[in-house]
């Protein structure tokens, strides 16, 4: 799938299948849905992700997620304003590419994992997170966080900027 234009306003659900390839074709998906993922992905496989951007201007709404997904990729994706940049549930076997969270004042996340096993993540940036949260938030701010996981890898990463 290729998108031919940009998406504001909308959202994008992957469900239940394998071998797919999102490109965003240097388009950009935006929401402003509270709590919400812009690119929402669950049980899948041999799925990728690539080219483009994501933006969020909702409450609480994060770029991508991924939720048991298995063998995969996310490559030269930029994302902005989300509360988490990349999110990984019980994922396994993905490389993450040339992808950066920029400037989300109020996140917590740039890249977030949890339970996750082999993924590789090379190149990637997490830059001015959590820059707006104030000495009163309860927030803890992470560039990348690894929870639960293993054997995942990061090469040639940078947190900067973060509060």
């Amino acid at each position: 799938y290729c998108l031919r234009r940009d998406l504001d306003n909308e959202t994008i659900t992957i469900l239940n299948t394998s071998a797919v390839t999102l490109d965003l074709n240097n388009h950009f998906v935006q929401s402003s849905l509270p709590f919400q993922y812009n690119i929402n992905a669950a049980n899948c496989s041999d799925l990728i992700i690539q080219n483009g951007s994501v933006r969020n201007s909702a409450i609480a709404g994060g770029g991508i997620n991924f939720t048991q997904i298995t063998n995969g990729s996310i490559s030269n994706c930029s994302l902005f304003n989300c509360v988490t940049g990349i999110q990984m549930i019980q994922s396994t076997n993905i490389m993450v590419d040339h992808c950066h969270a920029f400037f989300s004042p109020e996140s917590e996340y740039g890249f977030k994992l949890l339970a996750c096993q082999k993924l590789a993540f090379e190149h990637c940036t997490a830059i001015g997170t959590g820059q707006q949260l104030t000495e009163f938030s309860t927030f803890s701010v992470y560039g990348f966080y690894s929870e639960d996981g293993k054997e995942n890898s990061f090469q040639y990463c940078i947190a900067s900027g973060i509060s």
